[in-house]
């Protein structure tokens, strides 16, 4: 087996704020803590999370496609990671993909499996 190829996939993140360490505890002991959590990720347009779910679906593909091969870490451009890789790469939409320091933006997955497929240095039956 060939060296890992470690892809990073700069997109936003839904999620739900924690609250104080105390509160969050009282809350899951009170049993409305993952209720919060879900009422938190509801809030988000409509569009944010089919297009969030978009990116988790062609994640989860692509990572049983490749088979051990690939990594690929999701960073969310608002922490401090996604802001310099949003400056260094010039990134402008999402989700961006980086492979091997080259930058490829948008949601063709033919030529991200293609690019993905050169950088492994094989041919991955489709």
């Amino acid at each position: 087996m060939g060296k890992l190829l470690t892809v990073d996939v700069i997109s936003p993140l839904l999620g739900s704020f924690d609250h104080c360490s105390h509160c969050q505890v009282f809350l899951n002991e009170a049993g409305i803590g993952q209720r919060i959590h879900r009422e938190d990720f509801e809030a988000f347009p409509e569009e944010t999370k089919a297009e969030y779910e978009r990116l988790v679906q062609l994640l989860a593909a692509l990572t049983r496609r490749f088979q051990g091969r690939v990594q690929f870490r999701v960073i969310d451009p608002q922490t401090l990671e996604g802001i310099w890789k949003s400056l260094r790469y010039w990134v402008r939409r999402y989700p961006t993909f980086i492979i091997d320091g080259q930058k490829l933006s948008g949601w063709d997955e033919g030529e991200l499996v293609s690019r993905i497929e050169a950088h492994l240095g094989v041919s991955v039956a489709r």
